[in-house]
Parts: C-alpha cells; sequence; structure tokens
C-alpha cells in the first residue's frame, strides 16, 4: 500500500476505525507504508503526509501528538530491525512482487520456529516492542499408557506409548517415533473485526483454490497420493471424540462404534495417537486436560465488565461448548469479546502420523506407511446436545461461526507454514458442525472463506501454496452439491 492510496483512505479510516483498535489500524498502516517521508514528531512533512496525520487523528479521536508517538515505536515494513517476535516474513512460496508491495501485517503462531523464518543476518531488534500474548502448552498428565487397537477377530496394535513433553514428540515404547502433538495458539495477534465479519455481510474475496471431493477419510488418508496430506477431522474441542456431553469414550476401540468422520479419521493412523488424545482430552474425569478453547475462555472473562456480563459464562463440558440463554443485550458484548480473543484458540493435531491403523472396512488393518498430519477440530452445537431448547439461535450459530472459521485457519495456517511453491500442503477439510450438530452448509462453507481470506492476508500465496479440498461424504451426494454451490458463490471455488 503506498503514500497515494493512504492519502485517498479518509472513507477507508472511517469504515475501519469502528472495527480496530486504534493501535492495531496504525499498525497496518506503519507496516503497509512504503513512503520515504517521514512519520516521527518533529521531521518535516509534506502536504501528502500532514492529509493522512488528519485522517487519522480524525478516525481514531486522538491527537496528532499522541499518534505520531505510537506510530513512530512501530518498525516499517522492510526494515532491517523488524521484530521476530512480532511479525514473521512471508511464505517461502509467496510471491515476491506482491509481498514487495503489499506487505502485510503477519500473525505470528506460537510455534514459529517452524514457520518461514526472518533472514539470521538481520540486526537485532532495537524497537522495544510489548511481547506477543502466548499461550503455554496443554497440561499433558498421562506420558506413558498403553494403547490397543483391535477388529472383531484379532488383535491388530498393541503395545505402549511414551510422551516427550520437552519435544512434544509421541513414541511407541521400542519402535520409534509416532508423531508429534500441535496445540499452539492459532496467532498471537487479535484478528480484526473486519477480518472476521460474516461473509454474507459482505461482498466475498475472490481467491480460487478450493476443491470439492467426494469420497470417505479412512481411503483418502490410507491413499498413497496423499502422504504428508493434513486432515482436518470433526472431533470435540478437547481433540477426542465422545458420542455426547454425558459420555467420555475411554479406549480408542470405542470409536468403531461411530460411522462418522472424525472417529474413522483418527482409527486410520497409528493407534497410539488416538489413545494419547483420549488420556489427556479435558473432561469431568480430567477438568485440566487438552483443551482448545482454556486460553480463549479465560480471555473472555476479561471483556466482561458489566454487572450482566460478568455472571455470563460460556463452558466446555466433555469437549463440548456450551452456551447458556444470553440477552439480546449481552450478546453484542459476548461477541466481541470472543472475536478479540479468537487468536488464543489452540490448533490441536498430530503431525507426521503413521497411516497405520484399520483400513476402511475396519475388519482388518492398513498395509499403508505413509505419514500424514491429523487436525483435531469441532464446531458448537446450534439447538443441540447441551444447546438445545435455548433462545437465540442466531447467537449460537454466530458463535460456532468464529469458532469454526478461527479453526480452519489455524489448519491452514500450519499447512502453509510447512509448504512452498515447488511444494505446496494439500490438506482436506471435513465439514465441521454439519449433520447433528445443526450447523448450516452456508456457515460451515463461509467460515473456510473467512479462513482462507484471512490467511491470504498474512501474506500467504494460498494459491501457489495450498490444494485445498473440502472432503464431502460419498455416501451423501447432496453434500458435494451444496459445497460446490457455496464455495463457487464465496469465490473460492477452483
Amino acid at each position: 500500500m503506498s503514500l497515494p492510496v493512504m492519502r485517498s483512505g479518509c472513507a477507508f479510516l472511517h469504515l475501519r476505525a469502528q472495527h480496530l483498535a486504534a493501535e492495531q489500524l496504525l499498525k497496518l498502516l506503519r507496516l503497509s507504508a512504503l513512503s520515504r517521508e517521514p512519520m516521527s514528531p518533529g521531521a518535516q512533512e509534506g502536504p501528502q503526509l500532514q492529509q493522512s496525520w488528519r485522517c487519522l487523528a480524525l478516525a481514531t479521536k486522538r491527537s496528532k501528538r499522541s499518534l505520531q508517538l505510537l506510530v513512530a515505536s512501530v518498525p516499517v515494513a522492510g526494515a532491517t530491525s523488524a521484530c521476530p517476535t512480532a511479525a514473521i516474513s512471508p511464505a517461502a512460496g509467496a510471491s515476491s512482487a506482491s509481498s514487495a508491495v503489499e506487505p502485510s501485517l503477519k500473525h505470528a503462531r506460537l510455534d514459529d520456529a517452524d514457520f518461514p523464518a526472518q533472514s539470521s543476518s538481520s540486526p537485532a531488534c532495537t524497537v522495544s516492542q510489548p511481547p506477543p500474548a502466548l499461550v503455554g502448552p496443554s497440561s499433558i498428565a498421562c506420558r506413558e499408557a498403553k494403547f490397543l487397537l483391535s477388529t472383531s477377530r484379532a488383535i491388530v496394535a498393541n503395545g505402549y506409548y511414551q510422551f516427550n513433553e520437552a519435544t512434544r514428540e509421541l513414541f511407541e515404547k521400542g519402535h520409534g517415533l509416532v508423531g508429534k502433538f500441535l496445540d499452539g495458539q492459532i496467532s498471537t495477534v487479535p484478528f480484526a473485526d473486519a477480518s472476521l465479519r460474516n461473509p454474507s455481510e459482505r461482498l466475498p474475496v475472490s481467491i480460487k483454490c478450493v476443491q470439492v471431493v467426494n469420497s470417505e477419510i479412512i481411503e483418502e488418508v490410507q491413499s498413497l497420493d496423499n502422504a504428508g496430506a493434513l486432515f482436518v477431522l470433526p472431533s470435540q474441542l478437547n481433540g477426542a471424540e465422545y458420542p455426547s456431553e454425558h459420555t467420555i469414550v475411554a479406549h480408542l476401540d470405542q470409536y468403531k462404534l461411530d460411522r462418522t468422520g472424525g472417529p474413522r479419521g483418527q482409527l486410520a493412523v497409528h493407534p497410539a495417537a488416538g489413545q494419547f488424545i483420549i488420556h489427556n482430552a479435558a473432561s469431568d474425569k480430567k477438568p485440566n486436560g487438552i483443551n482448545a478453547v482454556d486460553a480463549l475462555l479465560d480471555s473472555l472473562k476479561s471483556y466482561m465488565h458489566t454487572t450482566a456480563a460478568k455472571s455470563y459464562r460460556i463452558y466446555l463440558k466433555n469437549g463440548y461448548l456450551a452456551l447458556p440463554d444470553c440477552s439480546p443485550e449481552l450478546q453484542p458484548i459476548v461477541l466481541s469479546g470472543l472475536r478479540q480473543s479468537l487468536h488464543l484458540l489452540r490448533c490441536l493435531g498430530m503431525e507426521d502420523v503413521t497411516a497405520s491403523g484399520l483400513n476402511p472396512t475396519l475388519k482388518a488393518a492398513s498395509s499403508a506407511s505413509h505419514k500424514v498430519t491429523l487436525v483435531y477440530a469441532s464446531a458448537v452445537p446450534v439447538q443441540a446436545y447441551l444447546n438445545y431448547g435455548k433462545e437465540d439461535r442466531a447467537f449460537q450459530e454466530e458463535v460456532s461461526r468464529l469458532v469454526i472459521a478461527g479453526q480452519y485457519y489455524g489448519a491452514l495456517r500450519v499447512a502453509a507454514s510447512r509448504a512452498t511453491v515447488s511444494s505446496p500442503k494439500r490438506i482436506f477439510l471435513m465439514p465441521l458442525g454439519g449433520g447433528v450438530f445443526n450447523n448450516r452448509s452456508e456457515t460451515i462453507a463461509g467460515a473456510i472463506s473467512t479462513a482462507v481470506e484471512m490467511l491470504q492476508s498474512d501474506g500467504f500465496d494460498v494459491q501457489k501454496l495450498l490444494d485445498i479440498r473440502i472432503l464431502t461424504f460419498k455416501g451423501k451426494p447432496s453434500e458435494r452439491a451444496d459445497m460446490t454451490y457455496l464455495m463457487q458463490l464465496l469465490g473460492k471455488l477452483r
């Protein structure tokens, strides 16, 4: 974004200022501007820059002096003193031309060591900045235990897993690495309200990068063509798959009783991965276990300033997110707090696990030896399960939409960070929240579209880095037709 764009940006500022905190807006402008005009207090200013200051002061209701001091504390995009903890460089495969013209504010993940790194030749950061909000690793109580997977005729896998808390790696005792547990937050920077707007309320951005595939999860996981791919599985927000908020699954073999995509996806890989998640998932029996929304819900409390807001409590029960009745007056406060806290959502998964579980019939072991990555994600039940009979369906749908979008974004971000233009990453997105969770196809498709646009705005060339496939169930042809139509309508179908 060049200075002429800033100069003509008064209307833009008036529109966005209501969605973005002043500091975030200023950082965005500062990081985006390639102007050589001085932006520090006391410096000589040209007429274009003076007009920009007036626009900023009007939109943010701050004095010019306070704006100058604030903007001067933020490093210019491309400066050699950029602080790697505050932002990350464009993805390895991102277009160099586009990144040179439109550098953007990056959302750094907790596991940024795996993201495209800043140049080691860059000088040390010289600008003092507040540290990013980091979420600590999940509490892992069960680090060594037995796993078992069987068919109706025989035991196909039997052993012990061991978890290395320092490296977050899971091993099969005596047999080597099973995979790496993922639980990092999806971003260290709060998302702009504008980026989280419902796609039905604005014009879509055309990024044609998604295709819809009609198949079955175990078949796709165990296909050699998908070696190295990521699969987003419908699970619960504790990584496990429970049939209801009242039932806690204890053994991986119980997943065979559930014919839906999430349990079948976990049965498709090395059984130590699924049993490790089951043993450590947050539940009534293990309240401090793996929980994708623990930090998010803690943060949400800090936005509840009124007496009524402080008494309102969203909570997780055995992986299911409970939404008590929320008055119309309180809903904007809760939703605003949720948007401000969404970056603290965890992306739960198991990276590089062998596709050596049960085959699609569940009657024999798979012969596959390639590796895939599983991401355990969930929606929010809408007028179902523990949210059944609540007053406001629209409120439930909006909370669920935000949670779904955040989880798709986290999974896409993990995939993009491990991709290059010469080696794009394939990622399968199973629809989150359909079926018994009652989320509409429009909500799910819109959340995918939002996640894609957010990742693109982070500097990743989604079309070059990712092979995104929505995996619909071949036993339900209407699901594919619906998703194909909606992705085309949202400008994402390729």
